[in-house]
């Protein structure tokens, strides 16, 4: 059972892959294209439309995650 959820797994992974690759070759195709005509073109990533959140850069400082996790979870500190 495990292993036939581990294959699954990774089948998913690789058809996710294959479809970030494919989207982004179109998109490089497409953009290049519309430069030369003078079009326009979609400038976001396949994944970054479907999973926006993945490509977040974090800006805040380890105190600041540190508090936001201890808030959300409950957490009493004692020092």
């Amino acid at each position: 059972m495990i292993d036939h959820c581990i294959k699954m797994y990774n089948h998913a992974q690789r058809q996710e892959i294959y479809r970030i690759y494919v989207s982004d070759t179109l998109r490089i195709i497409t953009e290049n294209t519309a430069k030369f005509v003078g079009g326009g073109y979609i400038k976001k990533r396949y994944i970054e439309i479907v999973e926006p959140h993945k490509n977040k850069q974090d800006n805040r400082s380890a105190q600041e995650i540190i508090d936001d996790v201890v808030n959300k979870s409950g957490i009493k500190v004692v020092k």
